[in-house]
């Protein structure tokens, strides 16, 4: 059977990952007076260190074949936040993205929501593309059902009116940053097997 891509990682539970938002942002100082000036770019993403716990072999085995059939990054897997699973804000509604012209917005634009609902800081939405994102600020939908949603990281692609966000189970596209994972295998024949990952752009 053919590798199609994004995969999906096998079900074993990560020891620990450190996910690391990227931002582009640059600074000049002068030398004369130390006067900053900031400069706030549109590159944003995800960056993430996955480590797995230690496995014997049959189990170790899947990430291991999974890894190869990534092929480094040339392929791609989907891979979300497992803590952050089920929403701690209610999220009622259908809710679908509100205008197409989003691109690069650090807004995004929602309706479809049931009113009152409320969506919290540190809440995921998954947009089309499998596009994973976190809202930075609280938010209670109107009585239209609308709700303006800060998030990160911007939006990276041209959004259709009405597509529609998932708010559970969450899931975002990544390739492998840097080569094919590798694995060590202990005297005991304990597997350690861990990788870097990014936001696939």
């Amino acid at each position: 059977m053919a590798i199609t891509y994004p995969l999906t990682p096998p079900a074993t539970v990560a020891k620990s990952i450190k996910f690391s938002p990227v931002t582009v942002v640059a600074e000049s100082v002068s030398p004369f007076t130390l006067e900053q000036e900031i400069f706030e770019h549109q590159g944003q993403m995800w960056r993430a260190t996955i480590q797995l716990p230690p496995m014997e072999h049959a189990e170790a085995e899947e990430w291991v074949a999974w890894g190869l059939a990534l092929n480094g990054k040339a392929g791609t897997f989907l891979f979300g936040d497992p803590t952050g699973e089920t929403a701690r804000g209610t999220m009622a509604g259908t809710p679908l993205i509100d205008g197409a012209d989003q691109q690069r917005s650090k807004v995004l634009n929602t309706k479809g929501w049931t009113p009152g609902a409320t969506m919290l800081a540190g809440d995921y939405i998954q947009l089309p593309n499998n596009r994973l994102h976190k809202i930075m600020v609280d938010a209670v939908a109107d009585g239209g059902g609308l709700a303006a949603l800060d998030i990160f990281p911007r939006v990276r692609d041209v959004l259709s009116d009405g597509a529609a966000i998932l708010t559970s189970n969450t899931v975002g596209i990544w390739r492998i940053d840097g080569d094919v994972p590798a694995w060590d295998i202990g005297e005991a024949q304990i597997y350690g097997i861990s990788f870097t990952a990014r936001e696939d752009n």
